[in-house]
């Protein structure tokens, strides 16, 4: 048996321990700031400032959808007296943090902070959103707060969340929409345009879009023949079965069999390839290009995130096929969401790529 000053010590040791692990938990503050008033959407220019606030270093995923990204990605809330918000018209992309973790470790995959230690990042509003439906007036500013960040102990991804110091708000007045730079592009049909593409690259393009256009046909005729109920294929990847969502998901390959693949415009030397992991990115409001980044010439041209898959997800973001946004990326969460947000399966790219991949052979 235990003396009784070795018993009378175990709380103070059980306590001691809680304190360790609590004290162990990495914290990151957030806060953004920005000017009060500003004349013309082209000068609303803020600074994202994240803190680290735990007492260990904590390695951050370089994610091009977070704030540790100038990429003109959605990654702000943004809302007037009314309620009402500016249209979002910056890019989509496709972008794996598991696959960057996994492929990216040389390639400035994370941003590691020391206790204590800020780091500030600039954001153009302007490239992201369009101010003319919401019109002039206040608007308070505030930003997305969740990062992906690697868990030494176990060399997984973990999500945090930051506490949020404060958002800020701006009187937004004169010119609401900054006008986008774009390359011309030929939007004639009768074959794939090349931009800034090598002999190789455009081979791998070629072979990607005729796989591409396998996929879309298989899933498209697999949906077709498709009874009243559900099937393991597709309720992993769009959730319960309802005849109005699968007639959405039907129709979505259906407008991308209107549009084939040998009819886009590929950039090979895209702007906005903040990441290196990034795979490809489109302007939903611009139909016809899609660019193609790193990430894209690593991976195969078929198979789980893949480059047939990438072009499938990618033009599913165009508005006048779908206009799916990025609910869930990865398989893992991709099938969560599934199983919790069917009505957001259905409009998420990446479960429509893993749909047609159907790397699972699920029937």
């Amino acid at each position: 048996m235990l003396s009784s000053s070795i018993r009378s010590l175990l709380p103070l040791a059980v306590a001691l321990l809680s304190a360790t692990a609590i004290a162990a938990e990495p914290s990151l503050s957030l806060r953004v700031s920005g000017p009060q008033d500003v004349d013309g959407v082209h000068n609303l220019k803020v600074v994202a400032t994240l803190t680290n606030t735990g007492n260990d270093s904590i390695k951050l995923l370089n994610d091009p959808r977070s704030l540790l990204s100038k990429a003109p990605a959605n990654t702000f809330n943004i809302k007037n007296e009314k309620g009402d918000s500016p249209s979002f018209h910056g890019l989509r992309m496709k972008y794996s943090p598991i696959w960057s973790m996994n492929n990216g470790a040389a390639s400035g995959t994370f941003t590691v902070l020391e206790p204590g230690q800020p780091v500030e990042v600039e954001h153009d509003l302007s490239s992201a959103y369009d101010f003319t439906h919401a019109g002039e007036g206040s608007y308070d500013i505030t930003a997305a707060k969740s990062f992906h960040y690697l868990d030494e102990s176990t060399q997984k991804l973990k999500v945090i969340e930051a506490k949020v110091e404060r958002g800020f708000k701006s009187k937004v007045s004169g010119k609401l929409v900054k006008a986008r730079a774009t390359r011309p592009v030929r939007r004639s049909p009768g074959g794939i345009e090349y931009s800034n593409c090598s002999e190789k690259q455009q081979s791998q393009i070629l072979n990607a879009t005729i796989a591409a256009q396998a996929y879309t046909n298989s899933s498209y005729e697999y949906l077709s023949k498709q009874n009243e109920t559900g099937t393991p294929r597709y309720e992993t990847w769009f959730g319960n079965f309802t005849q109005q969502r699968h007639d959405n998901v039907t129709t979505h390959y259906a407008n991308l069999l209107k549009h084939p693949y040998t009819n886009y415009t590929y950039e090979c030397r895209p702007d906005d390839c903040s990441s290196n992991t990034t795979f490809a990115y489109v302007y939903p409001t611009e139909f016809g290009t899609i660019n193609l980044c790193n990430a894209f010439w690593q991976t195969n041209t078929t198979g789980a995130d893949s480059r047939a898959g990438t072009l499938v997800h990618e033009a599913l973001h165009f508005q006048i096929i779908a206009g799916t946004g990025d609910h869930a990326y990865t398989r893992g969460p991709a099938m969560e969401l599934a199983a919790e947000s069917p009505e957001l399966a259905i409009d998420n790219s990446d479960s429509h790529e893993y749909f047609s991949e159907n790397v699972e052979e699920l029937d």
